[in-house]
């Protein structure tokens, strides 16, 4: 450390640096997530330092406070460097830079023209960031975490810029040293390149410390107890008093994450993605968050997690690439009612929390580590249980074992995937051994499908081009029902049972005539889609259609078709099949559908829904009621399945039926 006599005070500091704009690829990459990112981030780093400071449940506090611009640290220096590196990037381009670019300046300007600046400081009672933690996490790519941590400081700590106006992010650590509280802050700042005095590059990173020193393995001087602005230094004097030891992560410029209006507060978007996210934390006490908002402060904890998730349970689409508050309230619901059991495997016991009947109808395996919800697509358990009874399984990971260590090595950079090809050939050899015997036990003990007392009304069909392996049905699918066509020289108000060997295929007595004529042409135009369907039945013939889209398309169109167990190929069975939709009833998205988007045929029956535009893992949601052909002998109250057709239009093509 520096001699103190001639410690300098601490400012900004910038290196060398290679020639990079306002948009490199590190923070780029990030601008466009969402809040959940960020706030999962933060969360999971505040959970590992309570988990490493044997300080469970963590607390968390998250508090936003108006501060004066001119107290923000070094904010002259910052406005020197802005403009400079301004400067420089607009010459390099001959005085416009790209439209991205000029967003991220824009928002700067904005902030720094303002005389108040928001700051949203997350605190934690953790193990503290000490100089080699703060080391760790300002040099991008390291990480002094144990090995069953959840999240890397130094990997993810990139997540929350976007929420920072300024991209300007200060962090404070309170821990002990020979049992002596000690207090130490640092910040990172992150520009563009611009000229040095001499000449050569200076980097786009700017650090808040006393001295950037020439030393690769040492390169901080931190500011230390005094020397830390009070900015920071009041929020680790409150955790000195609350919890001891602890942390603080300060957003300089805050956004509320770029929401608005008066429903999106941030007490609610933070409750929303703690609750989504680190439901199995929180529901085992091992997580509280306190949110400070407007001078109030409320908690998530156990006694308040369903609440919460109830709140946020109609949320079926999600914005970002995590749980939707649908699914995550679902998931918990097993957790808290499903029946739990260890199973073994060559890596030690792991603990399964079962859900069987579901109301969905679709199975679905959810994998948590360390509390935090990571991802509901696993390898060995693709179309494995499709002649089992829906179930929804929890895998908690709780436990630092070697299986937790490698599930971490094998999770993308938000934690919310898993690939195999990041592990070594012994560990993906021992994963997948972990997974087939948990496959194995679900299926000694989930009960096979029973059309007796288990028959859901609903399909989850994958059209094929690759989204379920071998193009076949996947896991869950609901009782086909065989259909059968009225002769078309037959007019009569009664008709005999047809084909009864048929389960579900028969019309009894009292079945209704049609005398209608059938469907007028409608052609099918247009190449298959991926996507991912699920059809809820919500009354005879009415139903609730949540779908995912796989892959990008300028144009799209979604339809609806009785199942009845044909080859999907056939163009002409799918034409004929098609059921009618009633207008007055459709919904997209929870509104009522537009007149533009509806496709007919040349009856002028509703037989399509125009989406427009959609990007892949784009989620929607469609209500209504239909009707089927008028020459299928099908009661009133005879269940049927639907089939979902979705296909990519060229995009001026939205002549209705065309």
């Amino acid at each position: 450390m520096t001699n103190k006599k001639n410690r300098r005070k601490p400012a900004l500091h910038f290196g060398p640096g290679d020639t990079s704009g306002w948009t490199p690829v590190g923070v780029s990459g990030y601008r466009a997530l969402k809040s959940t990112a960020a706030i999962r981030e933060l969360i999971q780093n505040g959970l590992d330092a309570a988990s490493d400071a044997k300080a469970l449940p963590a607390r968390m506090r998250f508090r936003v406070e108006g501060y004066q611009i001119q107290d923000i640290p070094s904010i002259d220096l910052y406005r020197r460097y802005f403009k400079e590196a301004q400067d420089v990037q607009r010459e390099l381009v001959g005085g416009n830079v790209p439209d991205n670019a000029e967003a991220i300046i824009n928002d700067i300007n904005e902030c720094l023209n303002k005389q108040t600046c928001e700051v949203l400081h997350v605190l934690d009672n953790g193990i503290g960031l000490n100089e080699e933690r703060m080391k760790a996490l300002l040099a991008d790519g390291l990480s002094v975490k144990d090995s069953g941590a959840a999240g890397s400081y130094g990997n993810g700590h990139i997540v929350a810029f976007p929420a920072s106006d300024l991209r300007y992010i200060l962090y404070g650590g309170l821990f002990l040293e020979n049992q002596t509280p000690k207090m130490i802050c640092s910040g990172h700042v992150i520009l563009a390149t611009r000229k040095g005095e001499k000449g050569g590059g200076i980097s786009k990173d700017g650090y808040f410390v006393n001295e950037l020193k020439d030393d690769l393995f040492n390169p901080y001087d931190f500011p230390e107890n005094k020397e830390i602005p009070l900015l920071i230094r009041k929020q680790l004097e409150w955790i000195k008093d609350e919890w001891q030891t602890g942390s603080v992560v300060s957003i300089v410029g805050f956004n509320k994450f770029r929401k608005s209006g008066a429903k999106n507060t941030i007490l609610k978007e933070i409750f929303r993605a703690a609750a989504c996210n680190f439901f199995e934390a929180i529901n085992r006490d091992h997580l509280v968050i306190d949110v400070e908002e407007n001078g109030n402060i409320e908690s998530l904890d156990k006694s308040s997690l369903e609440r919460i998730l109830e709140d946020n349970k109609d949320q079926r689409r999600s914005s970002d690439t995590f749980l939707s508050g649908n699914r995550a309230y679902e998931a918990f619901r097993v957790l808290k009612e499903g029946n739990r059991e260890m199973v073994s495997t060559d890596l030690g016991e792991v603990e399964i929390v079962v859900k069987c009947p579901v109301e969905s109808g679709q199975t679905r395996i959810d994998l948590c580590r360390k509390g935090m919800w990571i991802t509901s697509n696993l390898p060995r358990f693709q179309n494995q249980f499709g002649n089992l009874t829906p179930f929804h399984c929890i895998l908690p990971l709780l436990k630092n074992t070697q299986l937790n260590r490698i599930v971490r090595k094998a999770e993308g950079p938000l934690h919310n995937s898993l690939s195999t090809d990041l592990l070594s050939a012994t560990e993906r050899e021992k994963f997948n051994g972990v997974l087939s015997a948990i496959r194995d036990r679900l299926k000694e003990i989930i009960p096979p499908l029973n059309e007796e007392s288990f028959r859901p009304d609903d399909i989850f069909l994958v059209r094929t081009k690759g989204l379920v392996k071998g193009g076949g049905r996947p896991n869950t699918t609901g009782t086909m029902t065989v259909v059968k066509r009225r002769r078309k020289s037959q007019n009569y108000e009664q008709q005999e049972e047809v084909d009864s060997g048929h389960e579900g295929t028969g019309v009894g007595e009292g079945s209704r005539s049609y005398n209608a004529n059938r469907f007028g042409s409608f052609r099918r135009h247009g190449s298959q889609m991926q996507f991912q369907g699920l059809v809820v039945p919500t009354g005879p013939r009415s139903c609730k259609v949540s779908v995912v889209s796989g892959e990008k398309t300028q144009e799209s169109e979604i339809r609806f078709a009785l199942d009845e167990s044909i080859d999907v190929t056939s163009d002409g069975a799918i034409k004929d099949l098609f059921v009618s939709i009633n207008s007055d009833s459709l919904r997209v998205n929870g509104e009522p559908a537009r007149e533009d988007q509806l496709r007919k045929d040349d009856n002028g029956n509703v037989l399509g829904v125009g989406l427009g535009g959609l990007n892949e893992k784009q989620e929607f949601e469609i209500e209504m009621d239909y009707s089927i052909p008028n020459d299928l002998l099908i009661r009133d109250d005879q269940k049927v399945v639907l089939k979902v057709e979705m296909v990519r239009r060229a995009a001026t093509d939205k002549r209705a039926g065309k």
